[in-house]
């Protein structure tokens, strides 16, 4: 007798996860690699990342999944997504990206080596990936791209390109190349940006366009044409996720529109 009322109990739970998992399965699946940070608590690190990353995927209909640094599980994480989100983050990348001499660079880290495995599976995989800040910086390190670590050393400029503000708020102008997929999306050629960077492209590798730039020609956003969905900007436009004709929030929709589509 407990027997038969445990399979019919599980049964009527079994049907109810079901209908969950197909309203769940029904939004893009968004990873978001996680960041990590050194803390008191324990010698070990923790990951870290902002929460608006996950917020921005969730108001415009997605499912943000966090991705942790877990090799063994690599392959059943990567078959929980269907796009991936890169975000920005304080830390070294690949030395051999930088175009520097004669300074001592930090070598590259757990967060690094992470990023970077992410961007090339997610290239070679065709994997729908919208690159932010740092993100768009690895989606062109991985193709050949170089890099300045102080691009208000290294460009003359007068935009501060780190810039204290809020991030809520924009603080330069980007000029968009006509006929580029970030065109397409935005359907302008200019658009307000934030910032929030010392490091910045310098150089792009073979199959990436720069797609928009900066007034003092700083790389503002990179595209790789033979992907179907590859795209990075260096400025932060998961902030304006509020207003479905902003330019920003465009771009946000559209990973999760081509992450959906591409199932």
């Amino acid at each position: 007798m407990f027997t038969c009322i445990f399979h019919q109990k599980r049964a009527h739970y079994t049907h109810k996860e079901h209908e969950e998992s197909k309203f769940v399965i029904a939004k893009a699946r968004i990873g978001i690699p996680l960041g990590s940070k050194d803390t008191s608590f324990s010698r070990l690190p923790h990951y870290a990342m902002e929460k608006n990353y996950f917020d921005a995927i969730t108001k415009l209909g997605g499912l943000p999944i966090p991705l942790p640094y877990n090799d063994e599980n690599f392959e059943e994480y990567l078959g929980m997504i269907d796009g991936i989100l890169l975000p920005g983050g304080s830390f070294a990348s690949p030395t051999k990206w930088y175009d520097e001499d004669g300074i001592e660079l930090v070598k590259a880290g757990t967060w690094s080596h992470f990023y970077e495995k992410i961007t090339k599976t997610a290239i070679e995989r065709n994997i729908p990936i919208l690159g932010i800040c740092a993100g768009m910086q690895f989606l062109s390190g991985v193709t050949g791209g170089k890099m300045t670590t102080n691009v208000m050393k290294n460009l003359p400029t007068t935009i501060d390109h780190l810039n204290g503000a809020d991030k809520e708020f924009t603080c330069h102008k980007a000029h968009i190349k006509s006929g580029t997929l970030l065109h397409k999306i935005t359907n302008t050629l200019e658009i307000d940006v934030n910032s929030a960077h010392t490091e910045a492209v310098t150089s792009v590798g073979a199959g990436v366009i720069i797609s928009a730039k900066a007034e003092d020609g700083c790389i503002e956003a990179i595209e790789l044409v033979n992907h179907p969905f590859a795209l990075g900007v260096q400025w932060h436009p998961e902030f304006f996720c509020d207003n479905p004709e902003d330019p920003h929030y465009k771009i946000m929709k559209a990973l999760i529109n081509v992450s959906k589509s591409s199932r």
